[in-house]
C-alpha cells in the first residue's frame, strides 16, 4: 500500500482526502504537533528521516490577517518549508504534491 506523508492532515483538505481515500492508501499524518513548519531546516530533517512513498503537502497559514502581521513567519511556513520538503522528495525520488485552498 502506498504510504503518503500528509502535512495539514487535520485541516480541511487533509481531513477530506484521508476520509475518502483511507482504504486505498496508508496515511502518515504530519500535524503541527509533530513538526513546526516555521523552521524549514527542521522540516527538511524531519522528512529526511521519514519513510514515505509520497508527500501530500496541505499545510499552510491561511489567515490573511495573520500572514500580513507576521510576514517572515508566514514565508517560512507557506514557502520555505515546502521548498525544503520538495527537495527531500527529489533527493529520495519521491513525489511531492502541493495543494491549497484559495486562502
Amino acid at each position: 500500500m502506498l504510504k503518503i506523508a500528509m502535512t495539514g492532515a487535520r485541516g480541511y483538505l487533509g481531513s477530506l482526502i484521508r476520509l475518502y481515500h483511507k482504504d486505498k492508501y496508508e496515511f502518515i499524518s504530519v500535524t503541527s504537533a509533530d513538526l513546526d513548519l516555521s523552521d524549514p531546516d527542521r522540516a527538511r530533517k524531519y522528512f529526511e528521516q521519514l519513510d514515505f512513498d509520497m508527500v501530500f503537502h496541505a499545510a499552510a497559514r491561511p489567515k490573511t490577517e495573520e500572514c500580513e502581521a507576521y510576514p517572515e513567519w508566514t514565508r517560512a511556513i507557506n514557502a520555505l518549508a515546502p521548498i525544503e520538503i520538495a527537495k527531500v522528495c527529489r533527493e529520495k525520488g519521491k513525489r511531492f504534491v502541493f495543494i491549497s485552498t484559495e486562502q
